[in-house]
């Protein structure tokens, strides 16, 4: 499970949509927005936040839709562990918007195509 500290806020996920870019997937859109977030006066946060959404139109039982979160951010915090000074080198809010085809994804589906996607955003 993602820590906090990689998890995109629900009032950041509106500028995110106005503002980002998306790079579409087989499995999920990746929309992201590359920022430079202020915690205090003078400390700067660096590091990636991710959010998760599926939508009762893709799977209306809670249950199915958990299922796809929860694969999504382990495929997220596994990249995240394999890549340590990758993704702390850049400040970039991700949100991975589910698509059909990823109610009969596996695990092993999205990890692939995490591992694709992130890299080429994050070296941008």
């Amino acid at each position: 499970m993602l820590s906090k500290k990689f998890r995109l806020p629900a009032s950041d996920f509106r500028k995110l949509k106005r503002f980002g870019r998306s790079v579409p997937g087989k499995l999920f859109v990746t929309s992201y927005l590359i920022s430079s977030r202020r915690r205090g006066s003078d400390e700067l946060e660096r590091g990636p936040r991710f959010g998760f959404v599926v939508s009762k139109a893709l799977a209306k039982r809670a249950t199915e839709r958990n299922l796809i979160k929860r694969r999504l951010s382990e495929a997220v915090w596994a990249f995240i562990k394999s890549n340590p000074e990758l993704v702390q080198s850049r400040t970039v809010d991700f949100c991975f918007i589910a698509r059909k085809a990823s109610l009969i994804g596996n695990y092993a589906q999205f990890t692939s195509e995490v591992n694709q996607v992130l890299p080429k955003i994050l070296e941008l």
